[in-house]
C-alpha cells in the first residue's frame, strides 16, 4: 500500500492487526489527536503507558508516537504523519516492521463510515 495517498485522499483511516480494529477515526482527528516525540529514558517515564502508540530507541534518543494530551511540558513535539503512526502501533503491537511496505495490516475508508 502506497499510505502517503492516505492522507491525500482519505477522510477516515482505519488501523487492522489480525481482524481486531485498533483504530479507526477521522485523518484531520489522527493529526489532532496524535504526535511524535524525542525524549529520553526519563522524559518516557513520564507518560502514562496507555498514552503510548509505539517507540523506537535508537543509541542517542527515543521517538515515541502520543496521544498528545499527555505530553508534558518541555518535550520535543513533531507531527505523526499516519504511515508513521501505523508502523509504531505495529511494533507495538508486537511485529517488528523492516520495511513501510510490509505494513498490509490496514484497510482504508474514503468517505463516511455507516455503523
Amino acid at each position: 500500500h502506497i499510505v502517503s495517498y492516505l492522507e491525500k485522499i482519505c477522510d477516515y483511516i482505519a488501523f487492522l492487526r489480525d481482524g481486531e480494529l485498533v483504530l479507526c477515526e477521522e485523518k484531520d482527528i489522527i493529526h489532532e489527536k496524535y504526535a511524535m516525540i524525542r525524549c529520553n529514558e526519563e522524559q518516557l517515564s513520564e507518560l502514562r503507558s496507555e498514552a503510548v502508540m509505539g517507540i523506537r530507541k535508537t543509541p542517542y534518543s527515543i521517538e515515541a508516537a502520543v496521544d498528545r494530551q499527555a505530553i508534558p511540558e518541555g518535550f520535543e513535539i513533531g507531527k505523526a504523519g499516519i504511515e508513521e503512526l501505523f508502523i509504531f502501533m505495529e511494533n507495538a503491537l508486537g511485529k517488528i516492521v523492516v520495511r513501510t511496505t510490509d505494513v498490509t495490516v490496514f484497510k482504508v475508508f474514503s468517505g463516511k463510515i455507516n455503523t
